[in-house]
């Protein structure tokens, strides 16, 4: 492997990388990214392949590793390119692929040697039909993956990629600047002053209880939460954050839940042209009073959570070292509950088939990052809200009690509150 070139880590390398560190020992794919792209009418398996293979020429962070020495800190060498790691498979059809992109997960990347981006080109009488891509998450985070879908997409239909493309390496060298690190001093005292006396409870979580997941998929709780985001003032973030806040303290009998937020920090066009991961996590206690209108809690909690995102870059390693002796670590370690919102473009123009406008699924196995409760949100046809939890007691009604809280207050206060 040739080296082209050395840098220090960026902020969200280097929380991914404490991320890591925490995760427990039986999830060894919990910062696995998988996803599958539908290969357009005309191409050949060559095509896809040169095609992968611009993108990892053009971005720096998919033939990037980092190598730990005894002498030195562990740092990201970029590579020369040298091609997509990728396997080319015949299929019966969409559901095999679906079994063989799953091995993707499962398998992990030696991040010292290893590049962070695998896939397979599924094919169906020999013509491409599909491709899917697994990406360690300290090469890519959700906002750079769909700028790659769409980059694969222009090359594809031989359109010219004229966007910038900032390298992590030039972002690395951006943060060791003086105001970097005001901003890291910056999100010291505000990580200080909210969790300063709130209890850690990742204790309560460790141990050998089972994680499980479920899934809330609602289009009437979509339209509810954006009327009710526009009555507001406020975001559709906010209102799904409140309800999971509300939900929470109905649950677990808290009036006051931390709640660490996952920051996608891409304000601002440059923090935009980055194909790396720059998530990192911010946290934000929001008081739940049962005399306040579900309303007034959405308005209150979408101020907190800008005052939290504009803490959300920092260098985790000194943030850990303020607040480490109350229990918690600027990775997130300490945390019970988390929240991830990811707006995304609708994926299909295709109608969807008839189902329930409102459902709740489980199952027994999942992406397992370690996060003790974790509420994703998918904001697209559907509002999709998925929890990892861990309860104390066996089966899913934990979790289908806290996806239907979140689901009912909402629903409630859209049709002239509670």
């Amino acid at each position: 492997m040739r080296e082209v070139a050395v840098a220090p880590l960026t902020l969200g390398q280097l929380s991914c990388l404490r991320t890591l560190e925490r995760m427990p020992a039986g999830s060894p794919d919990g910062l696995n990214l998988v996803r599958s792209w539908d290969v357009p009418p005309g191409q050949t398996v060559t095509s896809v392949l040169n095609a992968l293979d611009l993108l990892e020429a053009r971005h720096e962070s998919l033939r990037t590793i980092f190598p730990d020495t005894p002498s030195l800190a562990v740092r990201q060498v970029i590579l020369a390119p040298r091609g997509v790691s990728v396997e080319v498979l015949e299929v019966t059809d969409a559901a095999d692929a679906d079994r063989h992109a799953q091995e993707l997960r499962r398998r992990t990347f030696s991040l010292d040697s290893e590049k962070p981006l695998r896939g397979m080109v599924f094919t169906i009488g020999g013509v491409p039909v599909r491709a899917a891509l697994c990406w360690h998450h300290i090469a890519v985070d959700g906002w750079a993956i769909q700028r790659l879908h769409r980059e694969f997409a222009d090359i594809l239909a031989g359109r010219t990629l004229t966007d910038p493309a900032v390298s992590c390496r030039e972002l690395a060298w951006e943060e060791q600047s003086d105001p970097a690190v005001e901003r890291t001093a910056r999100a010291v005292e505000y990580w200080t002053r909210t969790v300063g006396d709130v209890p850690s409870g990742r204790a309560a979580s460790l141990g050998t209880l089972r994680t499980r997941w479920a899934t809330l998929r609602s289009s009437t709780m979509r339209e509810a939460a954006r009327l009710l985001a526009a009555e507001c003032g406020a975001s559709l973030h906010s209102v799904v954050l409140a309800a999971y806040c509300h939900a929470i303290a109905e649950r677990d009998d808290t009036d006051s839940p931390l709640v660490a937020l996952i920051s996608g920090n891409r304000a601002g066009t440059r923090m935009k042209q980055v194909v790396g991961t720059v998530e990192q996590v911010s946290p934000v206690r929001v008081q739940v009073d049962p005399a306040e209108s579900f309303s007034a809690l959405v308005r209150r909690v979408h101020w907190d959570t800008i005052t939290a995102y504009r803490h959300g870059r920092h260098n985790v390693d000194v943030v850990s070292r303020e607040v480490g002796s109350l229990g918690y670590e600027g990775s997130g370690f300490g945390f019970t509950y988390f929240y991830n919102y990811m707006p995304r473009p609708a994926r299909s123009t295709v109608a969807a088939p008839a189902h329930p406008p409102t459902r709740i699924t489980t199952r027994d196995a999942g992406r397992d990052n370690g996060y003790p409760v974790y509420l994703v949100v998918d904001d697209d046809t559907e509002l999709t809200c998925d929890l990892r939890d861990a309860p104390p007691t066996p089966g899913y009604e934990p979790l289908e009690r806290l996806l239907s809280c979140i689901q009912q207050v909402v629903a409630a206060e859209a049709d002239g509150g509670s």
